[in-house]
């Protein structure tokens, strides 16, 4: 597991040209979101699922997280929505490593 102490960190982290490992899941709650919702998709072979998890209610993260398809939870964060969006994440990955 890697951690990230900052937004630049972060976009470092799951660039393609990292030489980081594949990434299978990234949960990220950090400024600059857009631009990592953008990065997160660019690195698509690196990245299993990821998600943003924010306070930001503003309609402008709303419309970029649904136009790239990135799961975006609000703050404050019902567990019940997290440990769907897991189950989500891990039956995606169960699937994706029997095909």
């Amino acid at each position: 597991m890697y951690k990230a102490h900052g937004s630049s960190e972060a976009l470092q982290l799951i660039d393609p040209k990292s030489s980081m490992p594949c990434w299978r899941i990234i949960i990220s709650a950090m400024q600059h979101r857009t631009e990592l919702i953008k990065r997160i998709t660019e690195s698509a072979a690196r990245v299993c699922a990821a998600a943003l998890i924010t306070a930001d209610h503003g309609a402008e993260l709303t419309r970029a997280a649904r136009r790239e398809s990135v799961p975006l939870l609000h703050k404050p964060l019902r567990p019940a929505a997290l440990r769907a969006l897991l189950s989500a994440f891990k039956l995606r990955l169960t699937r994706g490593s029997a095909a």
